[in-house]
């Protein structure tokens, strides 16, 4: 069930993002940012070691948000897809699963969004942390990924990264995993029912 990083089109590049110099009376500029809310429902908790992952289990309700550049430069030069890599504050994601919790972490992000449109058989939509801290004391957490899938092929008409969330209606399928770290293998897996961009 563990997913490889390389199902993500993996581009050695780095997003640097600079920050102008602005006149004494204005506010410092932030990054431009849009957060996505997430709702989920848990389907499976695939713990064989019988690790400490609170009370989540089948059925539970899973929230917690998602953020991102909308400007992000795409890192992929072909045109059915697009690679769109964060790798600064605040971006990331972050889900609240009963009394245990996960987040990109701040102080090291490696965070993605991965869309291709019309390739190898579906669109996809892929949203990904690699590095991720958890609810301490507890058993880590290595990736943290977000995918729709649309074999139908008509949820995308391009692979650009949009300021609005994707329409869950328009895809096949929604799974979100958080997956434990090698020494501490675990897999939580729900399907996401609400993606609504935060006010």
């Amino acid at each position: 069930m563990r997913k490889s990083r390389l199902f993500v089109l993996t581009v050695g590049v780095s997003l640097f993002a600079s920050v102008g110099l602005l006149a004494p009376s204005s506010a410092a500029a932030k990054p431009t940012a849009v957060t996505v809310n997430l709702t989920a429902v848990v389907d499976i908790v695939d713990n064989p070691n019988g690790l400490t992952l609170g009370d989540i289990a089948p059925g539970d309700v899973i929230t917690g948000s998602y953020t991102y550049n909308p400007q992000a430069k795409d890192a992929d030069p072909s045109v059915e897809a697009g690679f769109y890599p964060h790798t600064q504050q605040p971006y990331g994601i972050q889900l609240d699963m009963g009394s245990f919790s996960v987040q990109t972490d701040p102080a090291n992000v490696d965070f993605q969004i991965t869309i291709t449109n019309n390739l190898n058989g579906s669109d996809n939509y892929q949203v990904t942390s690699f590095n991720n801290i958890g609810t301490e004391p507890g058993p880590g957490v290595q990736t943290i990924s977000w995918h729709l899938t649309d074999p139908t092929q008509s949820a995308l008409s391009n692979a650009a990264l949009k300021k609005t969330p994707p329409v869950l209606s328009s895809w096949q399928s929604s799974q979100l995993d958080v997956i434990g770290r090698v020494d501490a293998d675990y897999v939580i897996r729900s399907h996401v029912t609400q993606a609504v961009k935060a006010a």
